[in-house]
């Protein structure tokens, strides 16, 4: 991946990442920022695709990917548990390829517990409160 071409006179070398995004820790709802630089910012051929756990991440209203002389980011809004594994960073072009990834793992948030949070001895209390609501239901 160390060939250059010539297009007139601008050398085009192959793509080639300066800095690598960085993974995260983070919690369910909160907004994952990824971003790096890329080399070169003249060829007119070169492609920036993102994927996640190895299949292509799809645009959509929580995704939101930038690339402008030589800045790629990714933005995801707000993260769900399923959003946790790896990202890939991959700049394609005519003269070559390179990649960055990382990870980022995500805190979900806690389920609802529907256990009862009385001591014990009370618990019978709250059976006798529900038999209580039942009469007067009636």
């Amino acid at each position: 991946m160390l060939a250059q071409s010539t297009l007139g006179q601008i050398n085009i070398q192959p793509p080639k990442f300066i800095t690598q995004i960085v993974g995260v820790d983070l919690n369910e709802g909160e907004r994952a920022h990824f971003e790096a630089k890329l080399e070169p910012t003249n060829d007119s051929t070169l492609r920036v695709e993102w994927y996640h756990n190895g299949k292509p991440l799809i645009s959509g209203s929580r995704y939101i990917a930038t690339h402008d002389f030589g800045f790629v980011s990714l933005d995801i809004l707000y993260v769900y548990p399923e959003d946790a594994g790896e990202y890939a960073c991959i700049a394609k072009s005519q003269h070559g390829l390179d990649i960055t990834r990382t990870t980022i793992k995500i805190r979900g948030k806690p389920t609802l517990n529907f256990q009862t949070q009385l001591p014990e001895g009370l618990s019978q209390g709250v059976q006798r409160l529900t038999q209580t609501e039942e009469t007067y239901k009636r």
